[in-house]
C-alpha cells in the first residue's frame, strides 16, 4: 500500500476520504491545480479529518477463508441471506 511505502521512508502521510472534505453547495472540483491549494488550505486550517489505514495484520485477519464479508459489500441487499451461523 502506498501509504506504508511513504512511511516506511521515513515520510509523514495521512489520509483523507474524499467524502470528508469540506465543500463548499455547488462547487465543482475540476481543476488540479485550484483543489491542491483549497486543499493545502485546508490542511493548514486543520479542516480535513484524516482516517486510520488498517494495519497489514489486519488486512490479512480479513482476507482469512471463513471470514463474513464486509456489511457494505454492494452485491449484497437486504434480500440477501445473511449467513448467521457464522457470527455465532
Amino acid at each position: 500500500m502506498l501509504e506504508r511505502m511513504i512511511r516506511s521512508r521515513g515520510h509523514a502521510c495521512e489520509i483523507v476520504a474524499p467524502s470528508l472534505i469540506p465543500q463548499r453547495p455547488g462547487e465543482q472540483r475540476k481543476h488540479d491545480r485550484k483543489d491542491a491549494e483549497e486543499l493545502a488550505r485546508l490542511y493548514r486550517a486543520g479542516e480535513l479529518v484524516t482516517i486510520r489505514v488498517p494495519t497489514e495484520r489486519e488486512e490479512r485477519v480479513g482476507d482469512q477463508p471463513g471470514t463474513p464479508p464486509p456489511l457494505s459489500c454492494p452485491h449484497l441487499d437486504d434480500s440477501t441471506p445473511w449467513p448467521l451461523e457464522r457470527l455465532q
